[in-house]
């Protein structure tokens, strides 16, 4: 198809335009969601348009390569991985958050609610977030909504059975289930609760006594600006930071300072994770390149391609996995 324009007219300029429009510009993903691409799914995309334009000399098409050349778009800090001592001083300075201090009610159906008139001490939020941050290895998303498509946690989400409620499971877990579905990629995920997260779960729900199943388990509305602030304060009280980023330009090695955000935890997790028993991608349901690939059906959920196989593994993981020594100190007495 060589003789097809777009093919013929595909330069430097087009691909740069291309990249930057997926970047930039909201357009349907996968799920159907308009939403801007990633700089690692830009970068992917790329590796497609030089294969088949490479493909394409072999049928007479000129200077394939040079129709190509393009730097790749740069990736943010999602790879950060945040040492036990950082978390454990991220967790003592929520200790001085001023925001929130009271939940909303906003059910799952609903873009907003009202208050539930409930106060609680802002450091139960923050410190509730980084350890199911930590755990489950979530998205922000899919524990704090401040998006409208957002589709965060609700109190029904958390099974309080031993057994895993999937038709096919039977692994026994004393403190319950957490079963979902990520807002970004549409898997179904169900995950044990281990008994340190329940603990601060159980923290959450003791201040909320007349929640209901679909009540959104932290809401706290949708103020992007006092959440970031608030989560920004944390971190400049913690006093720790990621070691400094490298980028070369023009040769030479340029510094740039950096600080913990909550989308770090993700990575934190997957590591963690991964280093302790080899399921990582199992608990944080991570695409795959097979997912990733053009055309691909997202993979309804990881029971039914590998969980189940592995559904006692998932179990231990979860269950052994070492944590922040603040997980249990800040814990109150029981």
């Amino acid at each position: 198809r060589t003789t097809y324009p777009a093919l013929i007219e595909i330069d430097t300029q087009m691909v740069a335009a291309f990249l930057d429009w997926m970047v930039t510009v909201p357009h349907k993903n996968r799920a159907g969601k308009l939403a801007k691409a990633s700089p690692n799914s830009a970068n992917k995309s790329l590796v497609y348009v030089r294969s088949f334009v490479s493909t394409a000399v072999e049928h007479g098409l000129a200077n394939p390569l040079g129709r190509t050349k393009r730097k790749k778009v740069q990736t943010g800090d999602h790879r950060i991985e945040i040492p036990p001592d950082h978390i454990d001083a991220l967790m003592k300075a929520c200790s001085a958050a001023t925001w929130p201090s009271r939940w909303w009610r906003i059910a799952e159906t609903e873009t907003r609610g009202g208050h539930y008139g409930h106060e609680f001490e802002p450091a139960l939020f923050w410190r509730v977030q980084i350890v199911w941050l930590f755990t489950f290895g979530q998205r922000r998303g899919d524990i704090v909504g401040l998006k409208p498509d957002n589709r965060p946690l609700c109190w029904c989400n958390v099974i309080d059975q031993a057994e895993n409620p999937h038709p096919n499971g039977s692994a026994i877990n004393a403190t319950g289930w957490l079963a979902f579905t990520q807002s970004k990629t549409e898997k179904d995920l169900c995950l044990p609760i281990p008994t340190v997260a329940r603990r601060w779960l159980d923290l959450v729900a003791a201040t909320i006594p007349d929640r209901q199943p679909g009540d959104v388990m932290l809401a706290i509305g949708r103020s992007h600006k006092m959440f970031y602030d608030a989560w920004r304060a944390i971190a400049t009280t913690a006093g720790v930071r990621p070691k400094a980023a490298m980028k070369m330009v023009d040769g030479r090695p340029v510094m740039s300072d950096r600080v913990y955000q909550l989308k770090n935890f993700r990575s934190t997790a997957a590591s963690a994770i991964e280093r302790h028993a080899k399921v990582g991608r199992l608990v944080t349901g991570h695409a795959t390149n097979q997912d990733r690939a053009p055309g691909a059906v997202v993979d309804s959920g990881v029971f039914e391609s590998n969980y189940l196989t592995s559904e006692l593994a998932v179990l231990d993981a979860l269950t052994t996995l070492p944590l922040p020594n603040s997980f249990t100190a800040l814990l109150p007495a029981s």
